[in-house]
């Protein structure tokens, strides 16, 4: 008998449909090119394989709504450069990487694939589940945007994830905000400029409120404990970030020596405040192509600064695993 969804099935699959299908081979076809190459075997069981699946983009997150009819293993000898945040709906199952294996509970415990490690899933029969997934570049970027710090690399996160308390439970009520609006229909959450804002708010809120191996770089208390001259540096710097700002120009500006200004710049952010400013101009950069479809590289890259396009493009692939045409025309092609 074929499949017929129900009415909380509709109400799961929200945002733009990507697949609805009996085929084993479409499904990991599909699987494959959203996440990681991956192999996909139906258990033994009554049920015959089917796989549904729709996708909500948000700046540089794909929010996936999936459903499985069959018991399934799925298995990933290497995870490309993307984190996976697994929140079951319905049914439940396992996740394994690096060791450990985290239990898929509706409500009460999800999962998260980190890249460069294999993984694998067990997935019971009837299974619904959403996945964010945020691509290494943004997440590390973002990172050390939080923490005030360049060049240490995207954090590890634990396998499993409480869904019940802290941030887990934060992240469930935001992303079910999040679809209940887009699901009412005509969401302005989905408008570039509010996705790519809303985008922020939740990689944020994963990385603050989900246990990594960056947690303590994020504390508050580390925040109370900064010199007061790097607060207002970090002002000044954020007012201007339409510019390079020089050394000298931030002195005069905070009547500080610009050796000190150094000084607290390296002890509290590990790079010099020139570099800083330059890093916090790329990502407005970013920000500014996510949003706007009818500004060129050449024009958003001037607007942030950027005189030499070449030396620009060359640092934000760098930055963000990307050109910026590439940035460009990804968003373009979500929002087509």
């Amino acid at each position: 008998m074929p499949y017929r969804a129900s009415t909380s099935d509709a109400r799961h699959f929200v945002g733009a449909p990507l697949i609805h299908t009996r085929s084993l081979d479409e499904a990991v076809q599909l699987q494959s090119t959203l996440n990681s190459p991956v192999r996909v075997e139906p258990l033994r069981g009554r049920e015959p394989f089917e796989f549904r699946a729709s996708r909500l983009q948000l700046g540089d997150i794909g929010i996936v709504m999936s459903g499985y009819r069959a018991e399934i293993r799925a298995h990933s000898a290497h995870v490309t450069q993307q984190f996976g945040l697994v929140v079951p709906v319905r049914k439940g199952g396992e996740s394994q990487q690096s060791g450990t294996t985290a239990p898929l509970v509706p409500g009460l415990r999800g999962a998260i694939v980190s890249p460069d490690a294999p993984a694998a899933f067990t997935l019971g029969a009837g299974y619904r589940g959403i996945q964010i997934s945020v691509a290494l570049p943004a997440l590390r970027a973002s990172f050390e945007s939080l923490a005030g710090t360049s060049g240490r690399g995207a954090p590890r996160f634990d396998v499993g994830i409480d869904l019940t308390r802290g941030g887990g439970a934060s992240l469930v009520r935001l992303l079910r905000h999040v679809l209940d609006d887009v699901r009412g229909g005509s969401s302005v959450l989905t408008a570039p400029p509010v996705a790519a804002r809303l985008a922020d708010t939740i990689v944020h809120t994963i990385l603050i409120g989900l246990p990594h191996s960056g947690s303590h770089l994020l504390a508050e208390p580390r925040r109370a404990s900064e010199p007061a001259l790097l607060r207002r540096a970090e002002e000044y710097l954020a007012a201007n970030a339409d510019r390079p700002v020089s050394t000298t120009e931030l002195a005069r500006a905070l009547g500080a020596s610009g050796r000190v200004i150094a000084a607290a710049f390296r002890a509290h952010r590990d790079a010099s405040p020139i570099a800083f400013h330059r890093q916090r101009r790329l990502e407005l950069a970013r920000r500014r192509l996510l949003e706007s479809a009818e500004r060129s590289v050449t024009e958003v890259a001037l607007a942030c600064g950027f005189v030499h396009l070449g030396r620009f493009s060359v640092e934000y692939r760098a930055r963000f695993g990307e050109s910026p045409s590439e940035t460009r025309l990804r968003h373009r092609g979500t929002n087509g």
